[in-house]
C-alpha cells in the first residue's frame, strides 16, 4: 500500500513506484474510487 499527500490546491501526489507501475504520466485520465474513510 502506498501513501498518497493532499496539497492545497486539491493535487495529489502519487508515489513514483506507483506511476511507473501503471505507466502515468503527466496528462494520464483516472478514476477516484471511494473506500470506508480516513
Amino acid at each position: 500500500m502506498a501513501t498518497v499527500k493532499a496539497l492545497a490546491k486539491g493535487q495529489i501526489v502519487i508515489p513514483a513506484e506507483i506511476r511507473k507501475k501503471y505507466h502515468i504520466e503527466p496528462g494520464t485520465e483516472m478514476q477516484i474510487m471511494e473506500y470506508g474513510g480516513l
